[in-house]
């Protein structure tokens, strides 16, 4: 996982792992999240893509409770269209 973005790994990790954590702390029976896996996947997140017309990314989560999409478009990916950082999470671009 180690060339996987680091905003994936922030937000899911997490959000998937806690609530598992929290029913094992509160000794709940681990065999009850279902079968056992005879043979993992790995799988790939999906890269955004960069060029002249913009970004195309793609959804890839929900933030619930609140509502807010979760994509696989990176900070950097503004910063190769010419986009400045302004503040914790906006962007400008010079006219």
């Amino acid at each position: 996982m180690d060339d996987w973005p680091q905003d994936f790994l922030h937000v899911s990790w997490p959000r998937h792992f806690s609530p598992a954590a929290a029913h094992l702390a509160a000794g709940e029976d681990w065999t009850l999240v279902g079968p056992e896996v005879k043979e993992l996947v790995p799988l790939r997140p999906r890269v955004a893509i960069v060029d002249a017309k913009g970004i195309t990314g793609e959804v890839v989560g929900l933030d619930d409770p609140y509502g807010s999409l979760i994509t696989d478009i990176q900070s950097d990916d503004f910063m190769k269209l010419g986009y400045t950082r302004t503040g914790n999470r906006g962007y400008s671009k010079g006219i």
